[in-house]
């Protein structure tokens, strides 16, 4: 049973906030026991959905060969034991899948995607803000490469309650302001009814013969967590923007000490337009249930 890494809820608040803090950029890429089978399963959606995995202005190719350049460099700081490096290919150890970087010339941020665990979309400035000019996005949680591509930061994050009026100008200041000295990071998390990384699905599917219960919670929910990171290239100046999703059953989550408890105390802070956009609604009476019954008994 391997516990969560990362529990954003573990002060049991709710805030609507950026919440960013300094990143060490040794931490920036995290590889662990499940690189192998996340790149392959990347390799599948990508060979099957191309165009929903990946998409790119163009324009951006310099700010996509820049990100390769300064992921390869901290893969071969960092990680030298997971991959083999050659002038014309990188292979990763675990699966044995080579890339050939001619064959990405005119899609470098494909196979930055390709090679870690994490995603990765790049914002650049424009008149209208910064947009969004790459992604390599085969992890989402319900969203549309095809509908953020291109878009400001408020019209990516449009679906977000509140956002406006509470995110929208100091997200924009720091996208405009972060030096590339200065990386951040951030937390992003929720309770989800499926535990597959690609969610694309607008509206959380019920089984209404088959319902989630109070007996059964703890198996069929899981803590979804985003660990994502922000950084400045140094010669284009595009922001990356990388994302690694965690996923943890809600009853190993509830094994830790004192969690169930602040969990449940952190989504009932949540506004209820927020636990709509969350998908809470629909499982809010058994995931409350189960949390209270975890927290009872291990309070009896």
């Amino acid at each position: 049973m391997e516990l969560p890494k990362y529990l954003p809820f573990a002060d049991g608040k709710w805030q609507l906030t950026m919440g960013v803090k300094p990143l060490d950029l040794a931490t920036w890429i995290e590889i662990d026991g499940d690189l192998g089978r996340e790149l392959l399963l990347k390799e599948e959606l990508l060979r099957d959905r191309y165009s929903a995995m990946f998409l790119a202005l163009p324009g951006s190719e310099p700010s996509q060969q820049e990100m390769l350049e300064i992921v390869i460099a901290h893969l071969q700081q960092y990680f030298p034991q997971h991959y083999h490096w050659s002038a014309e290919s990188v292979t990763c150890l675990a699966t044995s899948q080579v890339w050939k970087f001619a064959d990405f010339y005119h899609a470098p941020l494909d196979l930055v995607g390709r090679i870690i665990q994490e995603d990765m979309v790049l914002m650049e400035s424009s008149p209208a803000g910064y947009i969004m000019t790459a992604a390599a996005e085969c992890f989402r949680l319900r969203w549309h490469i095809q509908e953020k591509i291109g878009k400001p930061l408020a019209q990516i994050h449009s679906p977000v309650p509140d956002y406006e009026q509470k995110l929208a100008h100091p997200m924009d200041n720091l996208f405009a302001r972060i030096p590339v000295a200065y990386p951040l990071w951030r937390m992003n998390w929720g309770i989800v009814n499926d535990d597959n990384l690609l969610l694309e699905e607008d509206e959380y599917k019920i089984e209404l013969d088959n319902p989630i219960t109070i007996a059964n919670a703890g198996d069929r929910l899981w803590l979804r967590v985003e660990r994502q990171c922000l950084r400045r290239l140094p010669r284009t100046g595009a922001i990356a923007f990388s994302t690694h999703t965690y996923i943890h059953s809600l009853s190993v989550v509830v094994q830790i000490p004192n969690k169930a408890a602040a969990l449940l105390s952190a989504l009932k802070q949540m506004p209820p337009e927020m636990q709509h956009y969350k998908g809470i609604l629909p499982i809010q009476e058994a995931l409350f249930g189960y949390l209270e019954l975890v927290y009872d008994q291990k309070n009896s």
